[in-house]
């Protein structure tokens, strides 16, 4: 299961393998898309980020509490080639960004 961090402008995931990983992470639906994909060879820690809203990234606002959440599927392949294989994983990703209370105030003279 990846460690998911919900940065200021990214949704990334360390993908932690018991092997030094090699093949390809990235978005459901964008294999082709090189912006949505991202390829590893012989690595132990990996590292996968995506901008928020980019690679078909749904962003499904939220009214209690109230934030935005940003959610996509992506898939650990472990073929370099990108075969599919029995190996590899979808991880349905989620973030939620709180939207953070605001005091307006008006001064209003009579």
């Amino acid at each position: 299961t990846p460690k998911v961090l919900c940065e200021d402008n990214d949704l990334a995931l360390d993908i932690v393998t018991l092997k030094p990983f090699q093949g390809n992470i990235f978005v459901k639906g964008r294999a082709k898309d090189k912006s949505c994909r991202q390829s590893y060879a012989n690595n132990g820690t990996n590292s996968y980020s995506l901008p928020l809203g980019k690679c078909g990234m749904q962003r499904l606002r939220s009214a209690n509490p109230r934030g935005v959440n940003f959610v996509v599927t992506v898939l650990v392949s472990f073929h370099p080639a990108g075969f599919i294989t029995k190996n590899d994983r979808a991880f349905h990703v989620k973030c939620f960004y709180m939207e953070p209370d605001s005091i307006v105030s008006q001064s209003i003279d009579v």
